[in-house]
């Protein structure tokens, strides 16, 4: 390859790194609007469940009237699962915001690097193309009209790549929370037949794992799904989370309360299951459509440099 050619195709990367780089940075400030209506939904409903649990715990005539009927305890418990489910909602709906704010401020300091190129760009095409039509031929338009479409195949196949990693991140993630629901899982079942205080603390320990897994896995499934929307491809892939039922265990420690814990937790791993089932799926498209594209940008190459070897 001529030094031409590799001026060419330098400045043809990076012109599309930057293509990539302005779309992905546009689809992160509309999630970034997004995320911060959610917020205000997610703070509100947080706050009137905090409010709920307020009104238990203390003289209010709520409180009162379950005092009378004798489930006080009970419908504080349940109204704690829920305030503890809407703060984690919220909790996660801040990190993925934050996420997003690292994300564009990297992308927008990547765009500054790159400049202005496609002046450059059009000036060094431009010139060997009017070299070529001197030498006869539509060998010039052809140049030009290979140029853009190795061009096109060069950014779709960056943008795949860096789909497939992020799916990869996701499908690892998942991986180790199934790995933690089971033990979860192991150490609940002991407690419904008959565990002790280790087998709390140790199951207590596995949720409280499982949770933070959980909320990681969504942050990256979210990363997941702005990489597949650059490459045109559906990701329906999404989970919801919540405390696993740790209050109502933590309260009662009763058989009923630690079936319900042991099924929240197969629950969680059917869940879980399903969405690295998609993941793989859609790991298994992207490969394909990399290799296809990758292929296709081969093809176009070797025309150039045998277009381009003939001029000369």
């Amino acid at each position: 390859m001529g030094a031409y050619q590799e001026e060419l195709a330098e400045l043809r990367r990076q012109m599309g790194r930057k293509a990539h780089l302005e779309e992905k940075l546009a689809a992160l400030w509309k999630e970034h609007r997004e995320l911060e209506e959610q917020l205000k939904t997610l703070r509100d409903a947080a706050a009137k469940e905090q409010q709920d649990v307020d009104r238990l715990e203390g003289k209010s005539l709520s409180a009162l009237l379950a005092i009378i009927a004798g489930n006080k305890v009970e419908k504080l418990t349940r109204e704690k699962e829920e305030a503890a489910a809407a703060i984690l909602r919220y909790n996660t709906a801040v990190a993925e915001l934050e996420a997003v704010q690292a994300e564009i401020k990297t992308t927008d300091y990547d765009l500054r690097l790159l400049g202005s190129l496609q002046i450059k760009y059009d000036r060094l095409l431009k010139d060997k193309a009017a070299q070529l039509r001197k030498s006869g031929g539509p060998a010039g338009e052809e140049l030009i009209d290979l140029e853009k479409k190795i061009a096109r195949k060069e950014k779709a196949v960056a943008e795949l790549k860096e789909a497939i990693s992020a799916g990869r991140r996701a499908e690892g993630i998942a991986e180790q929370l199934e790995d933690t629901l089971y033990d979860a899982r192991k150490w609940s079942t002991y407690d419904v037949v008959g565990g002790g205080s280790l087998t709390d603390f140790v199951k207590y320990d596995a949720l409280d794992q499982a949770t933070r897994q959980m909320r990681s896995l969504q942050i990256q499934l979210r990363s997941f799904r702005t990489e597949l929307a650059d490459v045109s491809l559906n990701g329906d892939i999404s989970m919801e989370i919540d405390p696993l039922l740790r209050f109502s265990d933590f309260f009662f420690d009763d058989l009923f309360s630690n079936l319900s814990v042991l099924q929240k937790i197969k629950d969680a791993q059917a869940q879980v299951e399903q969405v690295r089932g998609k993941i793989h799926t859609l790991l298994n498209r992207l490969e394909t459509m990399e290799k296809e594209t990758a292929s296709e940008q081969e093809r176009l190459q070797n025309r150039l440099e045998v277009l381009l070897t003939q001029a000369e």
